[in-house]
């Protein structure tokens, strides 16, 4: 499990992770901190994570992370880990407290429990997926409303990121001269 925040996110300057294993954050810690230059602490529990504006989870689990009713005003979620039906890493609280944006409507219906099990449990209906992120970027529809809004992504994963990502690391890889060539 890797959930981690950021505090100050108009300037920032400090992250905060968690862990259930401290190894794991202690060996993030050590790997990110020269590449990211910030400051990069370990959080004694995932309530500390709470205090954060910016709270990612990038995790397996099937239940959730943390109380969605004790997430401060104003915070962001990136929900990045589970994404199967019957398994979630934020519970029904916060997803009704946020305003939903997903990087696919279909996917999210389909493969997120994040959204799916509110749904079936009737906490929510259909209209409260907000927007795709592309109406975002887009400007199709607008993002937060104002600086108290708790704004919730959640990213299933798709062929077109991982193909723009691959695309990304090719061209850096190419204008750095590493890797090996290999013709197919």
């Amino acid at each position: 499990m890797q959930l981690w925040a950021v505090t100050e996110a108009r300037n920032i300057n400090k992250a905060v992770i968690y862990d259930v294993s401290g190894e794991a954050v202690d060996k993030f810690i050590a790997e990110m901190k020269p590449k990211l230059n910030i400051e990069i602490v370990k959080a004694k529990s995932v309530a500390e994570m709470l205090e954060c504006d910016i709270i990612c989870t990038a995790t397996s689990s099937s239940v959730p992370l943390f109380d969605g009713s004790k997430v401060k005003e104003g915070t962001h979620i990136n929900g990045i880990g589970s994404h199967t039906p019957d398994a979630r890493e934020l519970d029904t609280e916060i997803v009704k407290r946020s305003l939903f944006v997903g990087d696919s409507l279909e996917a999210c219906m389909n493969e997120a429990g994040d959204i799916m099990i509110p749904l079936k449990e009737n906490a929510i209906t259909h209209a409260h997926f907000y927007a795709e992120l592309g109406e975002i970027i887009t400007g199709k529809k607008t993002g937060r409303k104002d600086a108290k809004q708790i704004t919730l992504f959640k990213s299933n994963g798709l062929a077109i990121q991982d193909a723009a990502t691959a695309k990304l690391v090719y061209d850096k890889a190419v204008a750095m001269g590493i890797g090996t060539k290999i013709e197919i």
